[in-house]
Parts: C-alpha cells; sequence; structure tokens
C-alpha cells in the first residue's frame, strides 16, 4: 500500500495548481496531505517491527494520540472553518480556504516534528535502523542550519513554513530509502512521474495555442503576473508557458528531472513511448523560454552522451544538440529576441535585476555570515540593501547564493555538500556496477543534478514545494539502485 501512495504523490505533484500562499509556502497543499497519510502508515510498520522485539512504551502512546489529535484537529477544523465558522461567514470559499490551510500548516509542521522526533528516539534505541547513506551527514548539518537560522529570522513564522517544505521533502526522501523500491517499481515510479509532466506539458500547449484552461483567474497566475509587472519582465510579450506549474521558469525546472529520468530508462521503454515523452518534454521545455533552463539542459544532455557513448558517436549528438539549440532560437521571433537578450547583457532587465541581486546580497551575507537571515525572509531583508533603482526581489535567482543569504555559510557548505556528494555517489556506481539499467540510471541521475546545479546560478530552485518533493525525489532514486 506505501508504493502505492508514493506513486499517487509522485504523479499528481506536478498536475495540481497551488494557491498562491501554498505556492509561497505560507499554506498547507495536497503534498503536505498525502505526505502525512504516508507517515502514518510508516508509523504502523515501524511499530510492528518494534513490537518483533519488545512491546510499545509510553513515548509510543504519546506519540500516538499526539498524532491522531492532531488528525482530528485538521480533520474538524477545515470544514469547519470552510463552512460554518461565524467570523468568516462574509467571506469567499477561496477567503476560507486560505484561512483554512494556513491554520493546517502549522499543524502539519507539529505533526512533522513530532514523526521526526519520535524516529530518530527509535533509531537511538534501535528498535528500527537509520538507512546510511552517503548524504545522511550532509543532510543532518542542513536541517540543523535550518534551525540555527530561525535563531536570526527576520519572520520566523515565514521561516517556518519554507522549514516544512523542507522536511516533506526530505521525509519523503528517507520513506523511499527506508522501503527501497525493486527494478520494477522505480520503473514505475519514473513513468509516473514522466507521464504526470507530459500531461502538464499539454495542457501548456492548450494554453499557449488555443488559449484553454488558461489560468489567469488563479491566485497564482494573479501575483506571477503582478511580480512579473514589479520586475520589468513583460509577460504578454513573450507567450511562455506555465501549465499548471504557474510560473514558465518552475515548469522548466522540474522538466529538466523527467527529461533525464527518461534518458535513464532508455533500452528498458518501448522506443515510440520512450521517444512521444521526449518529443512532449522537450517541446514544452522550449516553450518556456527559460534561458538558464535551456543552456543546463544543453549541457547536461551533452555530459550525458559524453559519459555513455564511445567517442565515434559522440560527435553525432553534438550535431543533434546544435540542431536542438538552433530550433530553439529561431522557432519564433519571441524565442530569437530572448536569446538575444541573454547576450545584451547590460540592457537586458532581467539579467541587471539578478546583477543587482547578487550585488546586495554579498552585503546581506557580510552582516548574517553565521545564522543567515532566516528561510523565506530575502524579500523582506532585500529592500534595506538594494539601491533606489533597483527593482523588488523575492530571491536572490540563485540557489546556493539565496541559501547562503537565508541560512549563513553553514548552510551553503552543507547545500554544496549534498549536491557534491550525490554526484561522486552517482558516478561511482556508473563506473562499478554491472547492471546496465543502473548505470544508465546513474550517468543519467548525475547529468540531472549537474543541470540542475547549472539552472540553479540563476534561479531559486527550492522555494516551491513541488519542486523539492521532487528534487529529493531524485536523490532517493540514486540513492537505492
Amino acid at each position: 500500500m506505501l508504493k502505492y501512495i508514493i506513486y499517487i504523490l509522485v504523479f499528481i505533484t506536478p498536475l495540481i495548481p497551488l494557491p498562491w500562499g501554498a505556492y509561497r509556502l505560507k499554506q498547507a497543499s495536497l503534498i503536505d496531505f498525502i505526505l502525512i497519510i504516508l507517515l502514518v502508515i510508516w508509523s504502523f510498520k515501524l511499530s510492528f517491527e518494534k513490537m518483533k522485539k519488545t512491546s510499545l512504551d509510553a513515548l509510543d502512546f504519546v506519540y500516538i494520540i499526539s498524532q491522531a489529535l492532531i488528525l482530528m484537529i485538521i480533520c474538524v477544523l477545515t470544514p469547519y472553518v470552510l463552512f460554518w465558522m461565524p467570523i468568516y461567514e462574509h467571506c469567499g470559499f477561496g477567503d476560507r480556504l486560505v484561512i483554512a490551510l494556513n491554520r493546517d500548516s502549522i499543524l502539519i509542521f507539529i505533526f512533522y516534528i513530532l514523526f521526526s522526533v519520535w524516529w530518530i528516539i527509535g533509531m537511538i534505541r534501535k528498535y528500527w535502523q537509520f538507512p546510511k547513506t552517503k548524504l545522511n551527514l550532509p543532510i543532518i548539518i542542513f536541517l540543523l542550519s535550518v534551525c540555527l537560522s530561525l535563531i536570526n529570522s527576520h519572520n520566523p513564522l515565514l521561516s517556518i513554513y519554507l522549514f516544512r517544505a523542507f522536511l516533506t521533502g526530505i521525509l519523503f526522501y528517507y520513506i523511499l530509502i527506508s522501503n527501497p523500491l525493486n527494478n520494477k517499481e522505480i520503473h514505475v515510479l519514473i513513468l509516473c512521474l514522466v507521464s504526470s509532466l507530459s500531461i502538464v506539458c499539454i495542457f501548456g500547449f492548450l494554453q499557449r495555442f488555443i488559449g484553454f484552461g488558461l489560468l489567469n483567474h488563479f491566485p497564482g497566475m494573479q501575483e506571477f503576473h503582478k511580480i512579473s509587472e514589479l520586475t520589468a519582465i513583460k509577460v504578454q510579450e513573450i507567450p511562455r508557458i506555465a501549465s499548471t506549474m504557474q510560473n514558465p521558469n518552475l515548469l522548466a525546472q522540474i522538466l529538466i528531472g523527467g527529461i533525464f529520468l527518461l534518458l535513464g530508462l532508455s533500452g528498458s521503454i518501448g522506443f515510440v513511448s520512450q521517444s512521444f515523452f521526449m518529443i512532449v518534454m522537450l517541446a514544452g521545455l522550449i516553450l518556456t523560454y527559460s534561458r538558464s533552463v535551456w543552456l543546463a539542459t544543453l549541457i547536461g544532455i551533452t555530459i550525458f552522451f559524453s559519459i555513455k557513448l564511445n567517442k565515434k558517436y559522440r560527435a553525432i549528438i553534438y550535431i543533434v544538440l546544435l540542431l536542438f539549440l538552433l530550433f530553439a532560437i529561431f522557432f519564433q521571433f519571441s524565442a530569437t529576441e530572448r536569446m538575444r537578450s541573454s547576450i545584451n547583457i547590460f540592457t537586458d532587465e532581467s539579467i541587471i535585476s539578478r546583477f543587482e541581486a547578487w550585488k546586495c546580497s554579498w552585503k546581506i551575507f557580510k552582516d548574517n555570515i553565521f545564522f543567515g537571515t532566516g528561510l523565506n525572509t530575502y524579500a523582506i531583508v532585500y529592500p534595506k540593501y538594494k539601491g533606489s533603482n533597483a527593482i523588488p526581489m523575492l530571491d536572490a535567482h540563485n540557489t546556493f547564493i539565496n541559501t547562503a543569504v537565508e541560512m549563513g555559510i553553514i548552510g551553503c557548505i552543507s547545500l554544496i555538500w549534498i549536491f557534491i556528494g550525490f554526484l561522486r555517489n552517482m558516478y561511482e556506481k556508473s563506473k562499478t556496477t554491472e547492471n546496465t539499467i543502473h548505470k544508465n540510471m546513474s550517468i543519467a541521475l548525475f547529468s540531472c543534478l549537474i543541470a540542475l546545479a547549472i539552472a540553479g546560478l540563476f534561479e531559486n530552485l527550492w522555494y516551491d514545494p513541488r519542486i523539492i518533493l521532487i528534487f529529493w525525489t531524485l536523490f532517493s532514486i540514486g540513492v537505492v539502485l
């Protein structure tokens, strides 16, 4: 049952648009509620393992009662706020939903903490084993740096919201590696993500070409257009698809994972199916007009085939990649203009705003070098440091710089450590494993993370709960190979 819920969670993650509050992590989302179900099932599984060795003790009963109490409050409070709470009787359904999800967000965070404490104590007492991986130490240091950043946070509540999103991804990672899937199940998990992303892209095509199902009325898209106006990004001049991800850059980032996982399945999936999924996702990637992700994907695919193919075949893939780049550039006039603006770094407003953000980020980092400003607080601190003509920025448009600013030097080092540790692990597996499927997937994940790291130099990847969850899904697939 556990694995089927895992499949469902991975499948629906890209498909479900989030209310803007959840998109900026202020509210709970469907991802959190499904993860709670996973944690409850896993709790029962761990409790049965413990009962084989000893009986349940007082700590277990406190945890079970607390867990049940939180679930009961969520199940009772949410519909009460939505339909009956008198104080909100003049609010629309959408407003009441936001209020309910805000309250659920804190309860879910407490639920995560309770589970984590109970699980860690159980491992200390050796009732169950802590999964041994090379990423454990940097993950622990990363979580400790998150806790330390709360001390200096400019808005502790906003920091807790993002902390909850990080816990969502990390707990899902440990669920997967503690209940490892076999080759067939990994195959199904990847197909769940790839098919979901293909549906998202097709919906984006319908939005782009025939105006079907536009999300302009949806809170997330409204806010995206408002922010685009503030940051001088002229959305209407470049018809970039966003689909259910509500932001073209987010869609491009999540497509990186799907494209490389599909490459990793080469030889174990039908050629027609693989070609269909690949064409749909590459077309979706092109139509996001995300320049940094275009560059990152090209480099990642080049690395993949450079490792995988013999030297005599590498020239062929370089020609194919060149044709792909030319297609992206000349697909239509707006794409050409988008690429030209990348070259004109002194006139392109998007690039200038990034340079300004990076310059200000260095000043912020120097003033908060150890603990950072607190998770999710960049937008609060940035106005105090920016120049008079600088435009508003919600983040640093760089994953590593943003982490350094919000979590301090320890958080940034631990994040880089996680990336390097995973890359090293995948490279070693690609060289030592005799299993062809594992070898292909190791090379694909190695190339994928390099592509994500390159994209992360121009965008902040870790602020949307859907991206965070898929990120940790990629890590878990690599670890269980």
